[in-house]
């Protein structure tokens, strides 16, 4: 019997093999395409295969009295599929946004969409068009992709922004010959949920002398100077400014204080205040961004460079482990303890695995897992950054801290 260890399809991939003979005595095995030719094991155990196809295992066994029995099973391996889709907003990001979904995945079988708030909400075609998303927010579209041995998951979020309302309103001024028109602007965009734009609408009864606008980059802020700087510091509080370097942070507890010390003042000098606050937040916003990217690398590779040690490992394994079902060979102390060892650093790894699998840290970009690490490791990041250290050292400090974290997981 040929059992995928783990269930894990991805290359190189570790088949284990199960001998159920009954009455055979001696045994010549065959193994197309895998990392040994062949074995005259009784139990050969496992066999690692690098690339995708279809190979033969071929068991020829006889006993004493010359009677010989063939078996063989066909052993298929698909490719391993390669996730990725893009979206794009077809004509503008306003609501009922129309977004194009292109499937750029590779080695995949099936698929299956889900479009939260779409329309359609859900597809299993490879490419699934156009979806139209009516209300206003955040909407999440997950694919799940199969080859026929195992699945992958990766999902995004989108951002709908609600209408854009122009509008003003007019009044006579006075009764003079030249009959002034007062004008006054009472635009308002509905903004994106959580992207800081703050919808204001101020009627011009109620609308202070005092009132002004404040608008940067993505930020946009209208009223009072107090009622702005209650919309900034929300923003602030937004996820993607959840993992702020320690420094960082200082600067932005500093200028928090000058916002609302000047939003007593003349609005030259808070308008300066509000603008060098979100520039700061999106300074940090940048950081998270690249901070993400950089935990994705090291995962990536944190899984690599296991499922690499764990095939050298297994080599390594089935070499002692033929030696010591040798009857010939000697079994000092010292080969017994490193065929231990190597046994033990295999469970070690292959539990290391599964954590990875069952677990994954970016999954879900508002976990309560990637919170954790982010913020225990985001000064160490930082301080990599502001000394234009590579990015491939970044990446492989996040690979150990990422072990190091992964190893102290409870089993789910």
């Amino acid at each position: 019997m040929l059992t995928v260890i783990n269930d894990d399809y991805s290359f190189p991939v570790q088949v284990a093999i199960t001998n159920n003979s009954i009455g055979a005595e001696s045994y010549q095995w065959t193994f197309e395409g895998a990392d040994r030719k062949g074995s005259t094991e009784q139990n050969p155990g496992t066999l690692v295969y690098k690339e995708p196809g279809t190979y033969i295992v071929l068991l020829k066994a006889s006993n004493a009295d010359g009677s010989i029995d063939n078996n063989e099973m066909e052993l298929t391996l698909d490719p391993t599929a390669t996730i990725v889709f893009e979206t794009h907003a077809l004509i503008n990001s306003f609501a009922p946004a129309t977004f194009a979904i292109t499937n750029n995945t590779t080695g995949a079988e099936s698929y299956e969409w889900t479009f939260e708030g779409g329309i359609p909400e859900t597809s299993n075609q490879e490419q699934p068009g156009n979806v139209v998303f009516a209300e206003p927010g955040l909407h999440k579209i997950k694919l799940i992709v199969g080859n026929g041995g195992e699945t992958q998951e990766l999902q995004k979020t989108i951002t709908v922004r609600d209408t854009l309302v122009a509008d003003f309103d007019y009044q006579i001024a006075s009764q003079s010959n030249d009959f002034p028109v007062s004008i006054q602007n009472s635009s308002f965009d509905y903004p994106t949920k959580g992207d800081g734009r703050k919808k204001s609408k101020i009627p011009k009864e109620k609308q202070p002398n005092d009132s002004l606008t404040i608008n940067y980059k993505k930020y946009l802020f209208e009223g009072t100077p107090k009622e702005i700087t209650k919309s900034i510091l929300q923003v602030s509080e937004n996820p993607e400014f959840e993992a702020i370097p320690l420094k960082k942070a200082k600067t932005l507890g500093k200028l928090e204080t000058i916002l609302i010390e000047t939003s007593n003042e003349n609005k030259n000098s808070y308008r300066k205040s509000a603008i060098d606050y979100l520039k700061l937040l999106e300074t940090v916003s940048d950081f998270n961004g690249a901070y993400n990217n950089w935990i994705a690398a090291a995962y990536g590779k944190l899984v690599k460079d296991i499922k690499g040690s764990q095939y050298r490992l297994q080599r390594a394994y089935n070499e002692l482990n033929g030696n010591n079902n040798d009857p010939d060979y000697e079994k000092t102390p010292e080969f017994l303890e490193q065929l231990k060892s190597v046994n033990m650093q295999q469970e070690l790894n292959g539990k290391m695995l599964k954590k990875l699998k069952e677990r994954v840290i970016l999954e879900d970009s508002q976990s309560d897992l990637l919170k954790k690490f982010k913020k225990k490791n985001a000064d160490s990041v930082y301080g990599l950054c502001i000394t234009n250290k590579e990015e491939k050292e970044i990446i492989g400090l996040l690979e150990y801290q990422l072990a190091d974290f992964y190893d102290l997981l409870e089993d789910k």
